[in-house]
């Protein structure tokens, strides 16, 4: 992972820089891996123009070799947003058209809630809209929240987490009430592989 001096929000953004082609996700130990109601809200683009990128991650838990995660996000050449579950292996739970473009910022919102699982992505400028997905699973009842991608290097420029059912709100109205005391930085990030 690697800070450049790239983001609109703040000025910097971080970047997953992966070598090799494969699975990635960053996950923040300052909230720790037992949640089961939570929502991320994140800022992202695809600066590579391939396949499944970038991705947030929900309730992940698992050892090397035995990784379970959901993940929610869009791809550029297949024009999607989409749900998966990784379990070890990735399977779909939903997806839905969506056309987005290489070098574009867009807003991803993913919810998991119960065994409801929310998604919904827009271009950064346009009006956040309605669920997009929304389906059920009970695969995975608890774990960390991170970021991610796969065979590719996406940019995020914020990302937010609630717990507890609540709802992340607005950047431009969380960096007016931030607590510095809650600002996550990427020492705070763990990185994992996950198995192809």
């Amino acid at each position: 992972m690697q800070v450049e001096a790239d983001g609109d929000l703040g000025g910097k953004c971080l970047m997953i820089d992966s070598l090799v082609g494969g699975r990635y996700f960053a996950s923040w130990d300052k909230f720790g891996d037992t949640h089961q109601d939570v929502e991320i809200l994140a800022r992202a683009r695809d600066t590579f123009g391939y396949d499944h990128t970038p991705r947030f991650a929900l309730r992940g838990s698992g050892s090397d070799g035995n990784e379970k995660v959901y993940f929610a996000g869009f791809q550029t050449p297949q024009d999607e947003n989409f749900i998966h579950k990784y379990t070890p292996t990735s399977t779909s739970v939903g997806s839905i058209e969506f056309v987005c473009s290489k070098d574009v910022w867009y807003w991803v919102r993913f919810r998991v809630e119960g065994n409801s699982l929310k998604t919904k992505a827009w271009r950064d400028g346009d009006g956040e809209p309605a669920w997009m997905i929304e389906e059920t699973d009970d695969s995975h009842t608890q774990g960390w929240v991170g970021i991610g991608s796969y065979n590719s290097d996406p940019d995020f420029d914020w990302v937010g987490v609630a717990t507890g059912g609540m709802t992340v709100p607005s950047p431009y109205l969380w960096v007016e009430n931030c607590s510095h005391d809650n600002v996550v930085t990427p020492t705070d990030l763990t990185s994992n592989t996950l198995s192809a």
